[in-house]
């Protein structure tokens, strides 16, 4: 009998193991997962690297975990889906699977090398907190300095059937109800954060940056708080002075019938857009919802490539105490009405504010600094037919209003073209190049009240700071920094956004940037950590100058006539460092620079 309760344990033993189960001993030693273990209790994990290459379908996650009541702490592990030497267009699989439960946490979880590297489905109170899922997926695009490719361009129109998966993802939340999301780091992958079908959420202190798509996107995703990020330099189709499409990149996006959202209180410059919100094919197609409500509050939305805010096709949101600073378009407000603008500082714009086809909004105490253009309004003659929401719903530009803002040296204040019964009043513009420019067919013109100073004046808004604070401090969930002061050394402006084919440069390694060239010179930005460097090889150039030197520095060359391929070979040592890839680099280890590009015509 004693024999054959031991062979029974035993047994029993081996076929955990055999079937990769979440099965411990009876002496609670940490379990050292496999492929295919599945978790259905608290555990502890074993510590060490887990290098477990991801399946070609993510139908077969690495690991999976399921169940309620389950906390998982992976401290001290590493888990890595790529092959050495793999780049990132060819990392595929699913990492780690969490699903059909109440209650989960999984906390300091480092995973990389993945398709995507977690997704959590049908969850109530998951929370993923004190985590790093850098350096999964991104494309290889295939825009450079000079042109953009059309096929680098995303489409988030559909997600019905789980299409945004094939882009790829750090983090994809699904049908999942009270999610927290905080204190996670993502960078260097295509999206950080997909939010599908997710409700009443909270995603804050998250540092979700440098990516070539998006910091975190809402597809039927509503009532969440997304609140005190770093969503900075999430772009791509960018070439500072060549091109700004963006290709739908944006730190944050709300597709899609989401609604009742608050956006609050983050960093989400240098991006493709800063916040952009899109009511989705169901209300193109059908005329009914929207992205409707949500708060758009005291962000930083500056340096956009497009714009700093865009809201289309939507109703009554609110865009208050933001920041938008040299972006192409502060706000563009295409179809939307009933919103809100109120108290915003518009720096440097292009645009200022550009609303098609408004009606019932309200653009007031807003502060417009040297816009080339700060506001207008406008309708089309005609609408494109594939849209019925155009014959089914309003879309007259009518009843808007723009009353006590302050302009101070505006190109142009106002351009107003096709509207009815605007509201023009209580304005104060400093020395206009052109004040009110009135276009056709305009009905009820009420302008009224404005004044007008054409002495030069300086001035600045203490509303923002203000603002902000009093919102930080009525929405944090608990005592934080504040994100609009994190990490301030990073470069700023339009002209620092630096894309090369795996996404926007993150300024953290040695790298090479021509950034202008013609037939007398080509002009290059050296740029990376403190170090030395030195010239080793060139072609299609006569000369180079310097030749070696410490970062961050420039170089010119001067080009060949009739050169068809030019090439500068670099060699960098200097202090420890971690490179595009997420591959460690010592200090006073030798790191190859490259330059090399095809151009025509030079």
């Amino acid at each position: 009998m004693k024999f054959t309760s031991h062979f029974f344990a035993f047994a029993f033993l081996i076929m955990c193991l055999l079937l990769n189960s979440s099965c411990k001993t009876e002496s609670n030693e940490p379990l050292m997962f496999r492929p295919g273990t599945k978790i259905t209790k608290s555990v502890d994990l074993l510590a060490g690297t887990y290098e477990f290459q991801g399946q070609s379908s993510i139908e077969k996650p690495i690991l999976i975990i399921e169940g309620n009541d389950i906390e998982l702490d992976f401290h001290s592990i590493f888990i890595d889906g790529a092959s050495p030497g793999q780049v990132p267009s060819k990392f595929q699989g699913l990492g780690i699977l969490v699903q059909n439960g109440k209650n989960i946490t999984l906390k300091n979880l480092t995973i990389k090398g993945y398709k995507i590297a977690l997704m959590v489905k049908n969850v109530e109170n998951f929370k993923l907190e004190n985590s790093d899922l850098s350096y999964n997926y991104r494309p290889e695009l295939k825009s450079t300095r000079v042109a953009e490719a059309e096929s680098d361009w995303m489409s988030f129109h559909d997600n019905e059937n789980g299409e945004w998966l094939r882009y790829g993802t750090a983090a994809y939340l699904d049908n999942c109800k009270n999610a927290i999301v905080r204190n996670c780091v993502i960078r260097q992958g295509q999206n950080a954060l997909l939010l599908v079908n997710c409700k009443d959420g909270k995603f804050y202190n998250n540092k979700f940056r440098f990516n070539s798509g998006l910091g975190i996107g809402l597809y039927r995703s509503s009532n969440n708080l997304i609140f005190n990020n770093l969503l900075d330099w999430n772009i791509r189709g960018f070439s500072y002075g060549v091109y700004n499409r963006c290709q739908d990149s944006a730190g944050v996006l709300a597709y899609e019938q989401s609604s009742n959202n608050t956006i609050a209180c983050n960093s989400a410059t240098h991006s493709g857009d800063g916040v952009f919100i899109w009511a989705g094919n169901q209300t193109i197609e059908s005329g009914e919802g929207g992205c409707t409500d949500n708060k758009i509050w005291a962000n930083d939305c500056s340096f956009a490539s497009n714009n700093g805010i865009e809201i289309t096709f939507s109703k009554g949101n609110q865009v208050q105490w933001n920041k938008m600073e040299e972006c192409d378009y502060g706000i563009w407000g295409g179809y939307s009405y009933e919103m809100l603008i109120e108290e915003n500082l518009f720096l440097q714009n292009n645009h200022g504010i550009a609303i098609e086809h408004g009606h019932l909004n309200k653009i007031q105490n807003n502060f417009f600094d040297q816009p080339k253009e700060a506001i207008s309004i406008w309708e089309r003659s005609t609408q494109p037919k594939s849209w019925p929401f155009a014959t089914i719903r309003n879309i007259s530009n009518k009843d808007n209003s723009f009353t006590k803002n302050t302009f101070l040296n505006p190109q142009r204040t106002f351009v107003i073209n096709n509207s009815d019964n605007t509201i023009v009043k209580e304005n104060i513009i400093r020395q206009p190049s052109e004040e009110i420019i009135i276009g056709k067919a305009n009905k009820k013109l009420k302008e009224e009240k404005n004044i007008i100073y054409k002495q030069a004046i300086n001035i600045k808004s203490p509303v923002f700071k203000s603002s902000f604070q009093k919102t930080f401090d009525q929405l944090k969930p608990e005592p934080t920094l504040k994100a609009l002061e994190w990490e301030s050394h990073l470069p700023k402006g339009r002209e620092k956004i630096l894309v090369n084919e795996w996404g926007p440069y993150n300024f953290e390694y040695p790298s090479i940037w021509l950034r202008s060239a013609d037939s007398e010179a080509f002009n290059f930005s050296l740029l990376g950590p403190k170090g030395n460097w030195q010239v080793i090889d060139v072609l299609g150039f006569e000369s180079v100058s310097p030749t070696r030197g410490s970062l961050p520095t420039s170089l010119i060359a001067k080009p060949k006539p009739g050169a068809k391929v030019y090439e500068i070979k670099l060699r960098f040592i200097g202090p420890e460092f971690v490179d595009q890839f997420g591959v460690y680099h010592g200090k006073g280890e030798l790191y190859g620079m490259i330059f090399r590009e095809n151009i025509e015509g030079i």
